[in-house]
């Protein structure tokens, strides 16, 4: 009866508000693999490419997590969710963050109907491209990280996806807006058959490390910090 939002407006119209990712800087990129190269170590060369690409420069990595394994907090609404999740990439940019981390542990039983519908296991009619997907099949709390990762591309950041709810959010991130690839890792190998499908059919390489605290510091070795 009028009381609370409306739902989720139809996908086309709300993935055409999506400002397109900043293009990933490969001049960028390969000065900075070329000074890395010089201290003999390939790994840590490609890693800081990676970096540098997504900013457009070599900066130190000061990295921003969302998540964190705590509950996010509702915002009352799927769509005003991804905007919340937009926002806060830009406010972690003004803040003077580089690297961007999607940390949430979510809801086991939303982040497996997603990753499902990411890799073409559940085929459901009603779901019409990847908003589709979060408004029938997800949750607010995978709607704001994957508003993350949207806004990661558009302020210019790297993103790391940790854990199955970071992967499922940055996947709809990148069924949404394919030119943020380039800026999007996992954090090491998946953790399950399931996620390791998922990880092949979006194209995610991996930061190694020990959880999303490893592969910053993976990141800030091969920056030179």
């Amino acid at each position: 009866m009028g009381a609370g939002p409306e739902p989720l407006t139809p996908p086309v119209q709300h993935a055409a508000r999506v400002p397109g990712a900043l293009p990933f800087d490969a001049g960028a990129a390969q000065a900075a693999a070329r000074a890395v190269w010089r201290a003999g170590d390939g790994g840590a060369a490609e890693l800081a490419a990676w970096v540098a690409g997504c900013t457009g420069a070599l900066p130190g990595v000061r990295e921003h997590v969302v998540g964190a394994g705590v509950p996010l907090p509702s915002v009352g609404h799927v769509a005003h969710a991804v905007d919340e999740g937009r926002d806060r990439a830009a406010a972690a940019r003004v803040a003077g963050a580089t690297v961007l981390v999607l940390a949430g542990t979510g809801d086991l039983a939303v982040v497996a109907r997603v990753r499902a519908w990411l890799v073409g296991a559940l085929d459901d009619p009603a779901v019409r491209g990847p908003l589709g997907a979060l408004y029938r099949l997800g949750d607010e709390a995978l709607a704001l990280l994957c508003g993350v990762a949207l806004g990661a591309g558009e302020h210019g950041l790297a993103l790391l996806c940790d854990g199955a709810a970071g992967t499922a959010a940055g996947g709809l991130a990148l069924t949404v807006q394919p030119d943020l690839r380039p800026r999007v890792r996992a954090v090491g190998a998946a953790d399950d058959a399931a996620g390791a499908v998922l990880h092949a059919r979006l194209g995610l390489r991996g930061v190694p490390g020990d959880g999303y605290a490893g592969a910053v510091s993976a990141l800030r070795r091969a920056c030179g910090e």
